[in-house]
């Protein structure tokens, strides 16, 4: 990621934006995907797409800022972690990342690679959910993977709704 200034026009004072920008060229289609993928959600609670820049290279995704980057990042840097987080800021955390992917569920976005680094810090310490890039849409008939046994499944990394009903998403 990098950091820019943007203006909706010349008059406007500029904001802080990140940029994310296309490391390799085969990589075009899944940035585009991502860019249309952000245009289709708008929430508090996840970084917003500004725009994107398709012309020239490289090609560039321009994104909300958030101050305080990652959340696995804040929580490393403070170096006990959770314990410098009041237990109101974890609430908080989790309620906005809750409130986030709630919004997700509702419009059918299945986000797919959530992660404490995929969960940014705006300036006011309040959690965004972030990174698209492997983001679908789904309905009820989308093929679903059905494991004979818990042995087949990425355990660690589930939901606990796909441990019950042993059945992963695509």
């Amino acid at each position: 990621m990098a950091l820019g200034e943007y203006r909706r026009d010349k008059d406007e004072s500029p904001m802080q934006v990140a940029i994310k920008v296309l490391k390799k060229e085969d990589a075009r289609l899944q940035l585009l995907e991502e860019a249309c993928v952000m245009a289709q959600v708008d929430h508090p609670n996840l970084v917003r797409s500004l725009g994107v820049c398709t012309t020239g290279r490289p090609m560039m995704l321009v994104l909300e800022f958030a101050a305080h980057g990652p959340l696995n990042d804040f929580l490393k840097e403070h170096s006990t972690g959770l314990a410098k987080m009041s237990p109101e800021m974890q609430m908080q955390a989790s309620m906005d990342v809750l409130e986030g992917m709630a919004y997700l569920e509702a419009v059918g976005l299945i986000h797919r690679d959530l992660a404490a680094r995929n969960v940014l810090l705006d300036h006011e310490y309040r959690c965004k959910v972030s990174d698209f890039g492997l983001a679908k849409f789904g309905s009820d008939d989308d093929t679903y993977y059905v494991a004979e046994n818990l042995d087949a499944l990425p355990v660690r990394w589930l939901a606990p709704e796909a441990l019950e009903h042993q059945k992963c998403g695509s």
